[in-house]
């Protein structure tokens, strides 16, 4: 019986040893899955900053294309630059070429400015003297149409003019100075009998039938001019 109880005691011992080793097993589990779910939470949270961490780089090599396109015009510009600064010399020059042309035409166009000034002062003097010697000739039409005071049918403004000579052919010219024809008549007031020239220096006096004979043609005494 005793060794019977110590067999069973024994089985006993090594039941509980078994028992604690299954105890301390499941506690080692149930610690592992937790430490499973936290590692399953790191996890989880690994992934996302891995997503977050593919759309950083996704927008870090759109930056870096767009680096790389704006270098390599920064590149082809500077290779331009010299050709650049060429254009820039030029159009320097053109600027100074047309400022140069510029002052030029503006003094050009001060001298035309004086001279259009002076052409304008001289044509409102002429304006004036027109206009002056149209008052002149308007007060010449009017003396010219005033009544005569000689009555004859040529109105001229001036007294020292004579009548025209009426009668033998007579006619005035253009200077209101009357004139006789060739032909038989009486000498008029002013005028002076005398032979037509040199070849008529034997003619006679032509008779007339009102009183003293008449010469051949009349001569024309000459009037005092103002």
């Amino acid at each position: 019986m005793e060794r019977v109880r110590a067999h069973i005691r024994s089985i006993q011992t090594e039941a509980d040893i078994q028992i604690r080793v299954l105890l301390d097993k499941i506690a080692k589990m149930e610690v592992d899955i937790r430490d499973g779910e936290s590692v399953k939470k790191d996890l989880h949270l690994a992934h996302m900053e891995a997503q977050s961490l593919v759309t950083a780089r996704q927008d870090l090599t759109v930056q870096i294309q767009q680096a790389t396109k704006e270098l390599d015009k920064a590149h082809a510009d500077l290779k331009k630059l010299p050709e650049m600064h060429a254009e820039l010399d030029s159009l320097r020059q053109e600027h100074q070429r047309l400022r140069t042309t510029f002052e030029y035409e503006k003094g050009l166009n001060m001298e035309k400015v004086e001279q259009m000034q002076a052409m304008e002062k001289n044509m409102m003097g002429m304006a004036r003297e027109v206009e002056k010697l149209r008052a002149e000739v308007l007060n010449a039409e009017k003396r010219a149409r005033a009544p005569n005071p000689y009555g004859g049918p040529y109105m001229h403004p001036d007294p020292i003019y004579p009548p025209p000579v009426h009668g033998g052919g007579a006619y005035v010219d253009s200077y209101g100075r009357p004139h006789g024809h060739m032909g038989v008549g009486v000498a008029g007031e002013g005028m002076i009998p005398y032979a037509a020239g040199p070849g008529d220096a034997g003619r006679a006096p032509v008779p007339t039938a009102g009183g003293p004979s008449a010469w051949g043609g009349v001569y024309d005494a000459p009037h005092p001019r103002r």
